[in-house]
């Protein structure tokens, strides 16, 4: 990254310190983006839950620290996954964006 820190704001989401969105995933971006278009038709994380799991969907998860610091992992849906998703203000106008 040339020297830049990185910081996390969120599942598959990062921004350098120049405040740019650093998407280099464009599978964990078009994911983030789904799970807010599928909770505006279903209305419910169960309901977003249950698209995930029938559709076998996992959710992207960067890693934090240890020898793969930084990478890409895929994980399983969960209940409290999702609301960590849809509580953090780093998602805030995601819809917006993918419009």
């Amino acid at each position: 990254m040339n020297g830049e820190r990185c910081r996390s704001w969120g599942r598959g989401l990062h921004r350098s310190d120049a405040g740019r969105d650093d998407h280099r995933h464009e599978q964990a971006r078009h994911v983030i983006e789904l799970l807010f278009e599928q909770f505006q038709r279903r209305g419910t994380i169960q309901g977003v839950l249950c698209y995930l799991l029938e559709h076998d969907l996992k959710l992207p998860v960067r890693i934090m620290s240890g020898p793969d610091k930084g990478e890409l992992r895929w994980s399983r849906p969960s209940r409290s996954t999702l609301q960590q998703v849809f509580i953090n203000p780093a998602y805030a106008g995601v819809t917006e964006q993918a419009a």
